[in-house]
């Protein structure tokens, strides 16, 4: 749940990732722009909170593909 305007009422937000070969070829929508973001960059955004979620998301997801966590330690939606 977040506003994403200090006058707007909260809303629920819904966040989803995919896991693809970095390979891949990014195909945008129109009005939205596809690109990469790399973790250790400058956050962009509104939400300056978002960028150590990813991050931790994204250690629990590679920790879990090494071994050195197990799939089922990984939190709901990862």
């Amino acid at each position: 749940m977040r506003s994403y305007h200090p006058d707007w009422p909260v809303t629920a937000s819904i966040s989803y990732l995919a896991v693809v070969d970095r390979r891949s070829q990014l195909t945008p929508e129109g009005g939205q722009p596809a690109r990469r973001h790399r973790l250790d960059e400058p956050w962009q955004g509104w939400f300056c909170d978002d960028r150590p979620r990813m991050r931790q998301c994204a250690h629990r997801l590679r920790a879990a593909r090494t071994g050195d966590l197990p799939v089922s330690d990984l939190p709901p939606g990862s």
